[in-house]
């Protein structure tokens, strides 16, 4: 069964982005890696030529190019199977099944898809995991191109505002440089994404530019039984703060009902704020489109 393939300007960013090695350098796992990111079992006896290269990394493509055409429950346009395809290829399929960009993709929120290939910027490097400079260029890369087919607006009409969610997860504090193989690779130059080919030109009745406004949803990561247990945190201080106002409202001498009211008082205030805090958490910010 045919299914569709990257486009040419695709091809060259995912080449791009991978690099490329005429001889195979060995892997952690044992395996070896040559070409446009090919891995296999063994070295092959000669170095690799680019073209070579190539149809291998056609090879390789075929089965993300056919999983994510098929696993998108709706068409996706060149730009946005190119970008799909070049992010599902480099953290792989299982990952990719299970990622929200491919959830969003199915709800047909393209704009939230892109913004969520920039999680993926993480990987292990001297025992632990750190954000890539490499990774955060491919995902920069791949989030252009899926939102190269949109209409424009001019800034005098849609004025930026800072976006403070954004400005504090999106900026790690260390960016770790690209770990290298034995003999390293190439620099990655970036290469401008160009324009949409004349073949597939883009519709002037797009219609209008989306616009999302932060919600609250649920979380579903929150069990059941630690909200119950917050909950029971709660009703603990507010019991302690009831007490500490009856000890203080009794016919004692004034100073045993202050000791009293601020030693069982106190922390039933932060047991209380406490259980308040965290029964509020379960509600998470959500991109809703308006």
């Amino acid at each position: 069964m045919s299914h569709r393939t990257v486009s040419p300007l695709g091809l060259a960013q995912i080449k791009l982005h991978e690099g490329f090695r005429g001889t195979a350098a060995p892997l952690p796992d044992g395996r070896y890696v040559v070409g446009y990111g090919h891995v296999c079992e063994t070295p092959p006896s000669a170095p690799l030529s680019k073209a070579e290269a190539g149809r291998l990394l056609e090879a390789d493509l075929a089965p993300i190019e056919q999983a994510v055409s098929q696993g998108a429950g709706r068409p996706l346009t060149p730009a946005q199977l190119d970008a799909l395809v070049s992010f599902a290829f480099s953290i792989g399929l299982e990952a990719y099944d299970r990622s929200d960009v491919l959830r969003r993709v199915r709800a047909g929120d393209f704009a939230a898809a892109a913004c969520a290939m920039e999680a993926w910027r993480k990987t292990a490097a001297g025992g632990k995991s750190v954000v890539c400079e490499a990774l955060v260029r491919r995902r920069a890369a791949e989030k252009a191109m899926m939102l190269s087919e949109g209409q424009g607006a001019p800034s005098a009409w849609l004025k930026p505002e800072m976006d403070h969610a954004a400005s504090i997860l999106g900026a790690p504090s260390v960016v770790a440089p690209t770990p290298t193989l034995a003999g390293a690779l190439a620099p990655v130059a970036m290469a401008p994404i160009a324009e949409p080919a004349s073949s597939q030109p883009i519709a002037d009745d797009i219609g209008p530019v989306r616009s999302f406004k932060l919600t609250a949803a649920p979380r579903a990561d929150t069990p059941l039984w630690r909200q119950a247990a917050f909950a029971c945190l709660t009703l603990f201080g507010l019991a302690l703060v009831a007490t500490a106002a009856a000890a203080y409202l009794r016919g004692a001498p004034f100073a045993a009902n202050l000791s009293a009211s601020f030693l069982l008082g106190a922390p039933g205030v932060a047991a209380s704020l406490a259980g308040l805090f965290f029964l509020t958490r379960p509600m998470r910010p959500v991109f809703a489109r308006v």
